[in-house]
């Protein structure tokens, strides 16, 4: 292989586009502030149905991708959480960080702001 052979092979990877531009930067913000939200109402009281770690972090990757999936379905366009991984980690992320939020002593703070 010759040196640019070997470039482009290494700035491209097989596990999608790792890239994160400006409009990408604010989507993955929503995106893990709506996983957060999701994890955290399912967490509630009022929405008490026994989930369990998977469950609430399963509903925060669901509540994290389902908005930007369903807007790029609408503009006809290939969905971004199918394509950059890095919607699928910082939705776990931040269903980990609720869920650290709902069991530890942080439990009076979340239901003082909430």
């Amino acid at each position: 292989m010759t040196l640019p052979d070997l470039q482009a092979v290494s700035l491209t990877s097989a596990w999608g586009d790792w890239d994160i531009g400006n409009f990408t930067a604010i989507d993955l913000i929503a995106a893990a502030t709506n996983a957060f939200n999701a994890a955290l109402i399912s967490r509630r009281p009022d929405h008490w149905k026994r989930y369990t770690v998977v469950g609430i972090i399963l509903l925060a990757v669901i509540g994290g991708l389902a908005g930007g999936i369903s807007r790029d379905v609408l503009l006809n366009d290939i969905p971004a959480p199918l394509v950059n991984p890095w919607y699928i980690i910082l939705s776990l992320a931040a269903g980990g960080l609720a869920l650290m939020i709902a069991y530890y002593p942080g439990q009076r703070l979340r239901e003082g702001l909430f």
